[in-house]
């Protein structure tokens, strides 16, 4: 048995995933589509990992604009959603790079969703359609809540600390945490991928 792990590509509906060593080479076509980037991660993990210096990494061989909002808590309140939503949108952010778990990715939906669409959570919540979603790829570091590959996000209210789930599709395609949709229901594929295994 080989001590290098397999990569391989999962494709799960409008979402592909890629895994294993050095896998973070594969978002490089991504990153050549656009200009600006937001990266949203945790106080310390994406660090810690290593995710984040590749990533800057990258951004930086293609001479790309970042900024970084990394003020998202485990079990992510609204309000962190919704601010870092603000941000992207005032920053002029074109496509969002979360790394983190499961709390980071599911804040970086509903960011991605409020940065290109306007409004808030309650919006997104009660079904008004944002016409645009901002470019979001998933930098896992978990494995474990599966937020990676599917269009579900919680987020705890900051008022009366219940947990809400968003499980939304649009039209006939679900298109919330696609990378875009117009208004023909043209769905444009957003993509995931997992940090590299690294040995410690």
């Amino acid at each position: 048995m080989s001590g290098e792990p397999e990569r391989f590509v999962l494709q799960y509906y409008d979402v592909k995933l890629f895994f294993g060593r050095k896998i973070l080479r594969e978002i490089k076509p991504f990153i050549q589509e656009y200009k600006r980037f937001g990266i949203l991660t945790g106080r310390s993990s994406a660090k810690i990992s290593g995710a984040y210096d590749d990533v800057i990494n990258l951004l930086k061989e293609f001479d790309a604009e970042y900024i970084v909002y990394d003020k998202i808590s485990p079990n992510p309140w609204v309000s962190e959603a919704e601010k870092a939503g603000e941000t992207l949108w005032r920053e002029g952010v074109e496509a969002v790079i979360a790394i983190g778990g499961g709390s980071v990715i599911d804040a970086a939906k509903v960011a991605s969703v409020i940065a290109s669409g306007g409004g808030g959570f309650k919006d997104v919540f009660r079904s008004r359609r944002p016409r645009n979603m901002m470019p979001l790829i998933a930098i896992n570091l978990t494995h474990g809540t599966g937020t990676e590959i599917d269009r579900y996000a919680v987020l705890t209210t900051d008022d009366t600390r219940e947990k809400h789930g968003l499980n939304r599709s649009f039209g006939r395609h679900n298109c919330l945490w696609k990378k875009s949709c117009d208004d023909n229901n043209q769905v444009r594929r957003w993509k995931t991928y997992y940090t590299e295994i690294r040995r410690s």
